[in-house]
């Protein structure tokens, strides 16, 4: 019987990448679509319907990919895709006013955004959003797991791939594993054309960014949640 999977992930994060790995390197006969959205849109953020999907498809794999804050914020102002910047103001938590409804402003890092409905206060919010959901899938279900964009690019990825996979009785086919990380993961979105390009991409990253930049990432994120992704 086929191994039923579905990739969830934020833009940029991989997630192209590992469906690419799981359909052309796995040993044993999969049911994922080309893209990860086997069963619906592997962006999706409407998670009190995925918490319900998943519950009443524990057959189903479902893997949530994970990619450094740092390296994902500068490939999301770099290819927003459908993250919009908004000329909103927040209230605490609450947006008070939305100064032009139909108008979107150039996407910052620190300047509130808009995805399919949904309204944050910045880039780090918008992630920090993402990660406190997949952690609560992830604690629940036992099939979810996450994987990290970060550590496919180190030597030992093989390894860590199977140590991830094995439990579910997929395993891969390392040689297969290796040419597909030579090849482009996609052809939209300004995507790096092999491993070697991805790893020269994320060394220094946080040099890449003003100081100032650098202090308000570092002020906003939610150290403890990262930490529980950077383990996994």
């Amino acid at each position: 019987m086929k191994k039923k999977i579905q990739i969830l992930g934020p833009f940029n994060s991989g997630t192209n990448l590992i469906a690419n790995i799981l359909n052309n390197a796995s040993n044993e006969k999969i049911y994922l679509s080309s893209d990860g959205s086997t069963y619906f849109w592997k962006h999706n953020i409407y998670f009190k319907k995925i918490y319900n999907f998943i519950k009443k498809n524990p057959n189903v794999l479902f893997i949530c990919m994970y990619r450094d804050i740092f390296q994902w914020i500068k490939s999301t102002l770099k290819s927003n895709y459908d993250v919009k910047g908004m000329p909103i103001n927040y209230s605490g938590n609450k947006i008070t006013s939305i100064s032009s409804k139909n108008s979107f402003h150039p996407l910052k890092l620190n300047k509130p955004c808009s995805f399919h409905g949904y309204y944050f206060k910045d880039l780090i919010h918008f992630h920090k959003f993402y990660l406190f959901n997949y952690l609560k899938l992830i604690t629940s279900f036992k099939n979810v797991i996450c994987i990290s964009y970060s550590k496919l690019l180190l030597p030992d990825r093989f390894n860590y791939l199977s140590e991830k996979l094995n439990k579910f009785n997929i395993t891969l086919n390392k040689i297969n594993l290796e040419k597909i990380l030579h090849k482009p993961a996609k052809g939209h979105g300004g995507s790096v054309k092999n491993i070697k390009q991805a790893i020269e991409k994320s060394k220094n990253v946080n040099n890449k960014y003003s100081e100032n930049d650098l202090k308000y990432i570092k002020k906003k994120i939610n150290h403890k949640l990262i930490n529980f992704f950077i383990k996994q």
